[in-house]
């Protein structure tokens, strides 16, 4: 029997694939909504099967774009450059820096 997929769902199947935080935030002029990741830097490794599972889900008549969150220059501003030149740019912009 179909299933009515809720904000709620949808937030918990994302999640699900991250271990960790994520908004739904609806766009119902737009038909769409947009997925992000507030619990994690980057672009999640299995986003892929996260495409994909949503698109299974979700009701056929909306679009979805995700939305990642990544370090700026004012995250970074509290270290040093001898400290962050131990990191590669990639991990600067998507890791969480000690």
């Amino acid at each position: 029997f179909p299933v009515t997929i809720t904000t709620d769902i949808l937030k918990s199947v994302c999640a699900s694939f991250v271990n960790g935080e994520v908004e739904i935030i609806e766009l119902s002029a737009d038909y769409m909504f947009h997925i992000k990741f507030v619990g994690e830097i980057g672009i999640p490794d299995n986003i892929e099967y996260i495409r994909e599972t949503v698109n299974k889900i979700k009701p056929a008549h909306l679009g979805f774009e995700f939305i990642y969150i990544y370090n700026t220059y004012n995250d970074l501003a509290a270290f040093t450059y001898d400290h962050l030149s131990a990191y590669t740019y990639d991990q600067l912009r998507n890791e969480v820096i000690t």
